[in-house]
């Protein structure tokens, strides 16, 4: 683990003085205080979608509270290295988190795979077939998430 002296990490802890201009430089990228408020607001709305506490969410990230809430402020700008992980830990695209007009969520394998079985095994369904299956899916992505249909209870 690199060792880190209190000047430094004064410097990235410590809130700008507001200077919109000036850039902050941590583990590989660089961004200007109004980024850095932008990215502290993506990393409010993953935790906030995961719906877990500063608490939860820092000690899945390996942080404490307090970072969790300096990277939310835009106070402090989280290092490169944990921004990759909480990419792969929820599942957002980074350059969505850096605030490119990207989809939040990016493909994974696994759902490319998933969508590749199904189109082949769409090549072998009837046009009747389709349509049904079709109906089915659109059914399934109009269905609200937080309402679920609970079949015999």
């Amino acid at each position: 683990m690199r060792h880190v002296s209190l000047a430094q990490r004064a410097q990235w802890e410590t809130p700008h003085d507001g200077d919109e201009e000036e850039n902050t430089r941590k583990g590989g990228f660089t961004l200007t205080q109004r980024e850095k408020e932008e990215l502290g607001k993506k990393v409010k709305e993953v935790r906030t979608d995961a719906g877990e506490s500063m608490a939860e969410f820092g000690k899945r990230m390996k942080v404490s509270p307090t970072s969790v809430s300096n990277w939310e402020s835009g106070e402090s700008l989280m290092h490169e290295k944990s921004l990759d992980y909480l990419c792969k830990t929820y599942e957002v695209s980074k350059d969505w988190m850096l605030g490119k007009n990207m989809p939040k969520y990016p493909e994974t394998r696994r759902h490319q795979a998933r969508r590749e079985c199904l189109n082949h095994a769409m090549m072998f369904m009837s046009e009747a077939e389709l349509t049904k299956t079709e109906t089915f899916l659109i059914d399934i992505l109009d269905m609200k998430v937080d309402e679920p249909e609970l079949g015999g209870m």
